[in-house]
């Protein structure tokens, strides 16, 4: 990842991990993470980066994927997004919201998992109201199981993993450790 981006910066950029656990025919649910092991592709974070600049999603609008659309939306607004993207449309958010409740583990996928993957526009908005409402247990219960970005990655029960409040944290200068 290049740090370049953030060179005007007062303060020390800590990127967390984007990744989009579903789609439905309309909807994504994405999320910013805090614990996630793996690295966010240049294309997306760059996108993201010139959303701050330029205070709009345009930048966004013009990467290639669906999912990569819904990933770079998760570092610009942080927390669990649920976006709209039905064919032809362009992104757009339609909530936003954060809980440190909502613990997990993010592991390597072994094989066909056979996970409680939302995928259905209604189990995404039902999955988010869950969050919203405080039920986490049922909440992580839906969302456990394969994620569609980045591949090869899963929902697990666990606690090694949180929902970040940012996808891209602004840490000063003074401050050297924790999380």
């Amino acid at each position: 990842m290049s740090l370049k981006l953030f060179e005007g910066w007062s303060c020390r950029p800590r990127i967390n991990l984007p990744i989009v656990v579903a789609s439905g025919d309309c909807l994504s649910l994405a999320m910013a993470v805090k614990g996630g092991r793996v690295g966010v592709d240049d294309r997306v974070l760059e996108a993201a980066a010139a959303s701050f600049e330029k205070g709009s999603l345009a930048p966004i609008q013009g990467l290639p994927s669906r999912q990569e659309r819904a990933a770079a939306a998760a570092l610009v607004y942080g927390g669990i997004v649920l976006l709209s993207e039905c064919p032809g449309d362009v992104v757009a958010v339609i909530s936003r919201l954060y809980t440190p409740e909502l613990r997990f583990t993010l592991r390597s996928r072994t094989g066909a998992s056979a996970g409680g993957r939302v995928s259905s526009d209604r189990a995404l908005v039902e999955a988010v109201s869950l969050i919203a409402s405080g039920r986490i247990s049922e909440a992580l219960e839906a969302l456990r199981g394969p994620i569609e970005y980045p591949s090869g990655l899963e929902i697990a029960v666990g606690s090694e993993a949180s929902v970040a409040p940012a996808g891209i944290e602004c840490v000063p200068p003074y401050f050297e450790g924790g999380t």
